[in-house]
């Protein structure tokens, strides 16, 4: 495994335990993709998913939004009634990835939470 500026010593690609000290690690767990080299905290895709669900949901006055997004990756379309089920997958779809910890997906949501409502306050406010 290459070494980088951004690895941490523990061990994001060889245990996935989550800080549950209830849970014993597997030493032959690997994540699904490969872990990249980029800092893991906070989490990149639910700083963004934070912001863009709360956008939405402010836009359109409820969370409660029936959309569908497409992935290039997976090549399949997911369908979503809600912001949050968005954040919710793309959450979980990190720390499955192996590429994130569940501290790092919460607190880049909690980022991009105050940026999306930060943005509807300046772009997407009341006609003056």
């Amino acid at each position: 495994m290459a070494r980088n500026a951004f690895f941490l010593s523990t061990g994001r690609r060889t245990t996935c335990q989550g800080g549950n000290p209830a849970l014993t690690a597997d030493p032959n767990w690997l994540p699904l993709a490969n872990t990249p080299s980029h800092p893991e905290y906070p989490a990149g895709h639910a700083c963004v998913t934070g912001a863009v669900s709360t956008i939405q949901a402010g836009y359109f006055g409820t969370p409660n939004l029936a959309f569908s997004v497409d992935s290039l990756v997976t090549k399949t379309t997911h369908n979503f009634t809600s912001t949050s089920d968005l954040a919710h997958e793309v959450e979980a779809a990190r720390i499955y990835a192996g590429f994130h910890y569940h501290h790092s997906v919460i607190q880049g949501r909690v980022l991009g939470l105050k940026v999306g409502k930060q943005l509807m306050q300046r772009y997407f406010g009341p006609a003056q």
